[in-house]
């Protein structure tokens, strides 16, 4: 199934994605900080590298659902 927008819904999608990013990034952010972890202590804690933790608390990439999922597990 592919998705077929015009030039306004191609930038209305990409606007989202980017403040859903954006909004994911600011939460893992704050959670973490909020449990007094830096990047590297929450990536040991949840198995992934502190540099995916970097790129998503700046919103340049978004964690899949998986990722989330582990997410919401480590921070109840």
């Amino acid at each position: 199934m592919s998705l077929h927008f015009d030039e306004r819904g191609e930038e209305t999608y990409n606007w989202c994605m980017e403040n859903l990013a954006a909004t994911i990034g600011k939460n893992i952010s704050s959670l973490r900080k909020a449990k007094g972890l830096t990047q590297l202590e929450l990536a040991s804690e949840i198995h992934y590298s502190d540099k995916s933790i970097s790129k998503w608390e700046l919103g340049y990439t978004c964690p899949s659902i998986d990722i989330l999922m582990d997410f919401a597990s480590y921070f109840g």
